[in-house]
């Protein structure tokens, strides 16, 4: 088996310093995500959830579930409780936003935000 080592990518460190393997960084205390992967799932979402894509929201919601899912099921070895709960309120945002943007004024939101307000009411 005649293998190449590639020089770039080959080398010895220690644990304290941590190594990236396969999308994240595992030290001697912690797995973390790397910074570029992270940056790479939030374009990937925003790309899903564009406010002007003229799709309803439920097909939106379709095709973001299997990449949340994934991605979250891929990660799930390193520590990112608090990170998961960070993106998942940014990604409600972005999914509010585009619920907003479809109801088109002020006047059609406060009716769907009452019926939504007295819905909730009943279960106080």
């Amino acid at each position: 088996m005649k293998l190449t080592v590639n020089k770039d990518k080959t080398h010895l460190t220690k644990i304290c310093e941590g190594v990236e393997f396969l999308g994240v960084r595992i030290s001697s205390k912690w797995i973390s995500i790397q910074p570029k992967r992270l940056k790479k799932f939030r374009d990937k979402v925003s790309r899903i959830t564009r406010r002007n894509s003229g799709r309803p929201l439920g097909a939106v919601v379709e095709e973001l579930t299997p990449v949340l899912r994934g991605w979250i099921n891929y990660y799930r070895v390193a520590d990112i409780k608090s990170l998961v709960a960070n993106l998942m309120g940014w990604i409600r945002r972005r999914l509010r936003m585009i619920r907003m943007k479809q109801w088109k004024n002020s006047k059609v939101h406060i009716i769907h935000m009452l019926i939504l307000y007295s819905y909730l009411e009943g279960y106080e």
